[in-house]
């Protein structure tokens, strides 16, 4: 076979491993799956979030986690205070570095339904990810979480028109974006 067409073919296999990160990732979160988060995260994988601030669940401020045991030790910590989760991804772009084939970088869109502290909770949701490959397979090096709004359902229809839309964490904060995009400014500052 001609190299340039195994290079394509490696290529889209690539795609489709990453892009079932995202699937792995929500059954993971929607199953409590410890077993999942360890092979869907590099060993020095991370959870991030925009905010630079961990959920108040997990005790930490430090915004990171540290490696996987950090990234189980999370969600663990962060699921005995969830009920019945969902996730879902809507979209899924994929860079891949030009210097490095293991390498890559992506943006995933996705919603989620929670119940935590007696109430539904829904949020829009961005992953900023670092993908790399590790013994064969690609891995999240680090996902970065932020939020369009994260509130209660009964939040849901005033809740757009607010600079804090993130509620759920007992306090209001404001949301990561878009308010943090140049585009999302000048087009404001424009109109």
């Amino acid at each position: 076979m001609d190299d340039i067409i195994l290079k394509r073919l490696a290529r889209l296999e690539s795609i489709k491993e990453i892009e079932s990160l995202a699937f792995l990732y929500c059954r993971a979160m929607d199953e409590h799956g410890v077993a999942i988060l360890r092979r869907i995260f590099a060993p020095e994988g991370c959870v991030t979030f925009a905010n630079g601030q961990m959920p108040k669940s997990t005790g930490s401020g430090a915004g990171a986690t540290d490696g996987v045991d950090g990234v189980v030790a999370m969600y663990k910590d962060f699921w005995t205070q969830l009920g019945p989760t969902y996730h879902w991804m809507h979209g899924h772009q994929i860079d891949f570095d030009a210097a490095d084939e293991n390498k890559a970088t992506g943006l995933v869109t996705g919603h989620a339904e929670t119940y935590r502290n007696g109430e539904v909770h829904i949020t829009a949701l961005r992953y900023n990810d670092r993908y790399r490959r590790h013994d064969g397979y690609w891995m999240f090096a680090e996902r970065r979480i932020s939020f369009l709004y994260f509130c209660k359902a009964s939040e849901y229809g005033q809740i757009l028109n607010r600079k804090n839309r993130v509620t759920v964490y007992g306090d209001e904060r404001p949301a990561d974006w878009p308010e943090c995009y140049e585009s999302w400014t000048n087009y404001l500052e424009k109109s």
